[in-house]
């Protein structure tokens, strides 16, 4: 085992100048919580027959990106302006920013400070003589030394230039692993940052997700990280075995990676029948099934059974811990002496103990307000607990007169109404549209709106343009139910069939889809109007009456929410 060292040295650094220093902001502190948010500089050499050629850099220190990059025969600040730029285009950093790289005249003058200024960016300088305080850039020009410089004779600068170009565009920013990216590449670490949507926020927690990452990708995939690193650092010999391995470390790894984030189901899924199906009265519900009959469930979408019921305590729902638990891949262990059980998954653990009001998550004490409960030898946790318990986001949908339970990682979003119907499309509703040969649009209170593929529209199992119920609405002012439609572009109908069939008011978009706005059970009336952007809903049943509002304006992923207002809050003309 040998190390390849380069014995020409090349002095980039002259901090030597009458420009002022400024103050190291940075200390060393190469921990970073969001990108866009530290920045890091270097300048190096790289020997060819025509000369020395320099190259730029400027780093990101979240996901260890090479943002921006630039070349030239001269060591000037034109050089790393030109690096800089590159980066502000790529990223178009917000406020606040810090760029930190050593003294050298080419970041300390004038020019460069001016740029950082344009673009409200904060400097900051290593100590003298201390290349410990940009450690982080040089660590990547030593890998780019080791890996590739060291390795070749360059005859041109133009044929450095094109090696360095793809090393850093095709290898090192979306390829080569790093430890602290969970073993990922800075692209792929990029990907799962938007997946979580926290590229803009101000601060993230990278901690955890580093812990998000390390539950995808399990001992398989690090082991294929591995003998890649170890092929890399001690068989790459020369340009084939690098194109080669390049080659196959894209083919070993992409649908590894593209697997880990595309996952679309969640890890354990679950309907509470709310209204069990009764033939003594008229109901056209979708789930037809009586609440006393086994629990069907969904683990990462694979249909399962159970006896074990689901309790009520304090209007709190409890859930059997084991059953979810062991969905999401966790280890349960009861111990009988200590009367408590642990729950492992990953680097997350719980102990929780039955009428106690307090859970152990990680060693931190959590307060809960239902304590956990032993019914028929089964232990049972409130939905809130069995998510701090397992590190889970906890998901609750009422719809169809049902409740729906989604245990998911923290980064899945299946409040969103695209995911939420996507959801239902592969499990619960699987059966019904298959054998119907339909594509779900939409879930309501009551009522769904598929469309089969000649473009027939079905409200539950009728064909809407079958039906005599459905017609045009326009309600009570025209004008402001136009106004909207050419907004929207869409058209408002409405289903208004006899007693005690449930009305359904609903939007019908110019590409296809179609939005339930509003619909009640059996039994259930109402009147709507649109006024201004929104939708004014009176609801009777029997002798009681709602006053409700939506927002139309409702993006287009989302489901319209009903508001509860008072009467008083309907529009002056209304009244």
């Amino acid at each position: 085992i040998h190390s390849i060292r380069h014995k020409a040295y090349k002095a980039t650094t002259n901090s030597k100048h009458k420009y002022s220093i400024s103050p190291n902001l940075l200390k060393r502190n190469f921990s970073c919580n969001s990108i866009n948010q530290v920045w890091v500089g270097d300048i190096t050499y790289i020997p060819t027959d025509e000369g020395w050629l320099y190259l730029a850099i400027v780093k990101d220190l979240c996901d260890k990106k090479i943002v921006g990059y630039a070349f030239s025969e001269r060591i000037d600040t034109n050089l790393t302006i030109s690096a800089l730029n590159m980066a502000i285009s790529r990223r178009k950093p917000g406020n606040g920013l810090i760029f930190h790289s050593d003294r050298g005249v080419q970041y300390a003058s004038t020019n460069y400070r001016e740029r950082l200024r344009d673009y409200h960016i904060c400097q900051s300088m290593s100590r003298k003589g201390d290349p410990y305080d940009n450690a982080v850039a040089e660590n990547f020009f030593s890998c780019l030394k080791c890996e590739l410089i060291y390795l070749k004779h360059y005859h041109t600068r133009d044929e450095a230039k094109l090696d360095i170009f793809a090393y850093i565009e095709a290898f090192y920013n979306n390829i080569r692993p790093h430890s602290s990216l969970s073993w990922i590449s800075p692209n792929a670490f990029d990907s799962l940052l938007s997946e979580y949507e926290l590229i803009s926020a101000d601060t993230i927690d990278k901690n955890n997700i580093k812990v998000h990452l390390l539950r995808r990708f399990d001992y398989e995939k690090k082991l294929l990280l591995k003998i890649f690193k170890i092929f890399w650092r001690y068989f790459m010999k020369s340009y084939k075995q690098t194109f080669f391995l390049i080659l196959l470390t894209i083919w070993i790894l992409l649908p590894t990676i593209a697997f880990a984030q595309t996952k679309d189901l969640p890890d354990f899924f679950i309907r509470i029948p709310t209204q069990p199906y009764n033939n003594s009265v008229y109901n056209e519900f979708i789930f037809t099934e009586m609440s006393d009959t086994e629990i069907t469930y969904y683990i990462s979408g694979q249909l399962q059974t159970t006896n074990l019921p689901i309790l009520i305590k304090n209007d709190q729902t409890m859930l059997p811990l084991r059953l979810v638990g062991e969905a999401c891949g966790a280890d349960v262990v009861w111990d009988k002496y200590e009367q408590q059980a642990t729950i492992t998954l990953n680097k997350h653990k719980a102990i929780i103990k039955p009428s106690s009001n307090v859970i152990l998550v990680n060693d931190v004490q959590l307060n809960i307000n239902t304590a956990a409960l032993m019914h028929n030898d089964t232990l049972y946790l409130p939905l809130r607990s069995i998510g701090e318990a397992l590190g889970k986001k906890i998901i609750w949908q009422n719809k169809l007169e049902q409740s729906f339970i989604i245990v998911c990682n923290q980064e899945q979003n299946f409040s969103n109404r695209n995911q939420f119907n996507t959801l239902l499309s592969k499990t619960y509703l699987k059966d019904m549209l298959e054998t119907e040969q339909r594509q779900l649009l939409d879930v309501g209170q009551n009522a769904i709106i598929s469309v089969d593929k000649n473009g027939n529209y079905y409200r539950n199992y009728v064909a809407i343009n079958e039906s005599t119920a459905w017609h045009d609405f326009d309600g009570i002012f025209p004008d402001e139910t136009a106004a909207m439609v050419e907004k929207l572009e869409c058209t408002f109908r409405y289903y208004d069939p006899p007693m005690p069939n449930a009305e359904t008011l609903a939007a019908f978009y110019a590409d296809g889809d179609v939005k339930i706005i509003y619909d009640v059970p059996p039994y259930h009336s109402f009147d709507a109007f649109i006024y201004d952007n929104y939708v004014y809903i009176k609801e009777y049943h029997n002798d009681t009456e709602k006053f409700l509002r939506i927002n139309l304006e409702t993006a287009h992923n989302e489901y319209f929410v009903p508001e509860i207002i008072k009467e008083s809050d309907f529009p002056d003309k209304t009244k």
